[in-house]
């Protein structure tokens, strides 16, 4: 999958959730980010990635370097 179908999806879900990550970043900081990490965490898992990232959600690991990332693991294969 390219960067930009990926970035079209990314915008697209965070979109269709406008309206409650709005209300829930009025309320809540914490909240608002719990919600962005696992609705584009599900994205990610959805679309075949492992997610790391830490929120009230289990995912693949917990947060890196970054708040979230999508990652997939190569196997080391013998010639």
């Amino acid at each position: 999958m390219n960067s930009e179908i990926i970035a079209k999806r990314v915008f697209d879900t965070i979109f269709e959730n406008e309206d409650r990550l709005t209300e829930l970043g009025i309320k809540s900081y914490k909240d608002f980010t719990n919600l962005l990490k696992k609705t584009i965490g599900d994205l990610g898992f959805n679309s075949g990635y492992d997610v790391a990232t830490n929120c009230d959600k289990e995912y693949n690991e917990g947060e890196w370097l970054y708040d979230l990332v999508w990652y997939k693991m190569w196997k080391n294969q013998k010639s």
